[in-house]
């Protein structure tokens, strides 16, 4: 039986605390690491990522001007447009809010809570290590996906273009062979012309790409691992007798031989005082996840909110695009925006919705302790920490009032059905 109880001391090398070592939290890019801040060469390389971004924001203005009329291409280039300003804010975003990342993840490498005092069963290990396996899950297959929309976006709709090319409008300075049509302050109908416009909206993409990999994996990492510890803290309180039994044998030097606690031990003083002492951890370890999640709320508030709003305007020019009668390209590319956008949207809300549904069950497992048989001061704090976690976690944007949810995602699909009814009448 010794065997097989450990202490959160003893295994806390084995779970959570060394993810980030591998390529989890290691993005394409590390464009935002505070370390390298000082590095002449790496803010000349930041500044040369911030000036192509905005060379090609200024190029999709000059798109739009010469274009005028054609509102499918206008349409498209805003979308873009959209995006690398988007891109630009994310990463000044991400070196405000670096130092505050920097204390997120070295709270997870120590552990955000240890029972260090408590014998423990093991479970809360398998708890997390699942949690793990699910982290990485998700963020690699998010890897995956937006690696394959990004071949999509620089191969495939060239290839479409290329096989429909006598159906595209021409303008002066615009080759529409571009995956993305921008114009460019030189010849782009020669070979050497269209293969350097060609390699900027190639890099310009990129760099969406390896931004929106950033984001991704700290969104990630700091919700489930909210998720884990909720989940952590519930099984704790859902034992809570069984703990304080354990501890209650351990000072008679006895071994625990039985995974139920007799009735007779809640007349025991020196039980009560276990049971408090069991209920004053899963007390601190609530606050530490208030803690955590505050520490992360900043970066992974700001950026919800900034997805949700880009999401929800390149979906209402993805839907308008479709009412214009588009060509056969632009409507590939409008079906393949959309797409992308909503499981997205659906990707984020559904993690967010993990936090919401974990904590609303820690009320009930606090509300199934045997608190009847407890001292009436014990009791006491058991019902503090019930009105504490009365109204569930969730991860919020503040400042627009967004929620990660299902319901969020509801709303979305019911906002574009409404637009798209809309749309039909006029």
């Amino acid at each position: 039986m010794e065997n097989k109880i450990k202490t959160l001391e003893d295994t806390r090398k084995h779970i959570f605390y060394d993810v980030l070592e591998d390529e989890l939290m290691k993005p394409v890019i590390k464009y935002g690491a505070h370390s390298r801040i000082e590095s002449l060469g790496y803010m000349m390389y930041v500044v040369g990522v911030v000036a192509i971004l905005i060379a090609m924001i200024a190029s999709g203005i000059t798109t739009i001007v010469v274009c005028r009329g054609n509102k499918v291409m206008i349409t498209n280039i805003s979308h873009m447009i959209l995006l690398f300003i988007f891109t630009i804010l994310a990463i000044t975003i991400r070196h405000v809010f670096d130092k505050r990342l920097e204390d997120v993840m070295s709270s997870i490498r120590k552990g955000i809570y240890l029972y260090t005092e408590e014998v423990w069963d093991g479970e809360e290990a398998r708890i997390r290590e699942k949690w793990e396996r699910k982290m990485r899950f998700y963020v690699r297959l998010f890897v995956k996906l937006l690696t394959s929309c990004w071949v999509q976006a620089s191969l495939l709709l060239s290839l479409v273009k290329y096989f429909y090319s006598r159906d595209l409008n021409t303008y002066s300075g615009i080759n529409q062979l571009l995956p993305y049509p921008f114009y460019m302050p030189f010849d782009t109908e020669s070979a050497a012309g269209f293969w350097l416009a060609y390699l900027l909206v190639i890099i310009a993409n990129f760099y969406i790409v390896v931004v929106v990999m950033d984001i991704n994996g700290y969104y990630v990492t700091v919700v489930l691992t909210t998720v884990a510890e909720l989940q952590v803290l519930n099984h704790s309180v859902r034992t809570i007798e069984l703990r304080a039994y354990r501890l209650r044998q351990r000072a008679r030097g006895l071994e625990v031989t039985s995974i139920e606690v007799p009735k007779s031990m809640f007349d025991d003083e020196a039980f009560q005082r276990y049971l408090y002492t069991c209920l004053l951890n899963n007390l601190r370890h609530h606050k530490a996840i208030l803690a955590f999640k505050k520490l992360g709320d900043g970066y992974v508030g700001t950026v919800l909110g900034m997805l949700i709003s880009v999401v929800g305007v390149i979906l209402a020019l993805s839907l308008y695009l479709l009412q214009e009668d588009p060509d056969k390209h632009t409507l590939f590319t409008c079906l393949s925006i959309f797409t992308a956008e909503l499981l997205y949207t659906f990707y984020v809300c559904y993690f967010g919705q993990l936090v919401i549904e974990e904590s609303k069950t820690l009320y009930l497992a606090l509300y199934e302790t045997p608190w009847f048989l407890w001292k009436n001061s014990y009791t006491k704090v058991l019902h503090i920490m019930m009105s504490c976690v009365i109204r569930p976690l969730n991860i919020t944007c503040i400042g627009l009032n967004i929620t990660a949810s299902l319901q969020l995602y509801s709303d979305m699909i019911s906002g574009m059905y409404k637009l798209v009814n809309v749309m039909r009448r006029s």
